[in-house]
């Protein structure tokens, strides 16, 4: 009895399904001895995302002072008590 096991084949330069055509998009350039064995494989700079900016919280605050359409209520009398 034998056994077939299917393997998906991934590019060894970048991990991907081999989908993306005849060279990889991370290969930027690829030298060969004179008999067609590779020697070096260039690669392109790896991409490295932009650090995002810093989240500050946001306070819904009320309104300071008197706001149109609202009564005016002082915190203390307008004028000192005798």
């Amino acid at each position: 009895m034998t056994q077939t096991t299917q393997m998906a084949q991934t590019c060894p330069h970048c991990g991907s399904p081999l989908n993306h055509g005849l060279q990889c998009p991370r290969i930027a350039a690829v030298e060969y001895f004179t008999d067609g064995m590779i020697k070096r494989v260039e690669y392109h700079r790896p991409f490295v995302a932009a650090a995002a900016p810093p989240v500050f919280p946001t306070y819904n605050l009320p309104p300071f002072g008197p706001q149109p359409g609202t009564t005016f209520i002082p915190l203390q009398p307008a004028t000192p008590a005798r």
